[in-house]
């Protein structure tokens, strides 16, 4: 993805009178493009969350004691939390 933005920004005006020349249509590609990029962010981080969800309900499921199920807690939140923190 570091690629495609990289190819987008260099394709950006590099000055007002070049963005006059080449017209603000480039501009409004990037733009859409990179909300493209967003929106398919936003999408994976929600399947990412709903399949490690779904992985911690079958395993409390099977576990059989209280340790278990405080090492599957602590590690349910370790990987849940700075995924909800993440900015999309």
């Amino acid at each position: 993805m570091l690629r495609f933005t990289e190819r987008l920004t260099s394709t950006l005006p590099k000055s007002y009178s070049q963005l006059r020349n080449d017209g603000f249509h480039k501009v409004l590609w990037i733009i859409k493009e990179l909300d493209k990029m967003w929106l398919l962010l936003q999408k994976h981080k929600s399947v990412h969350q709903m399949h490690q969800r779904k992985i911690y309900d079958e395993e409390y499921l099977k576990i059989d004691n209280s340790e278990k199920y405080t090492l599957n807690k602590q590690l349910f939140e370790s990987i849940s939390k700075p995924l909800n923190e993440a900015e999309t």
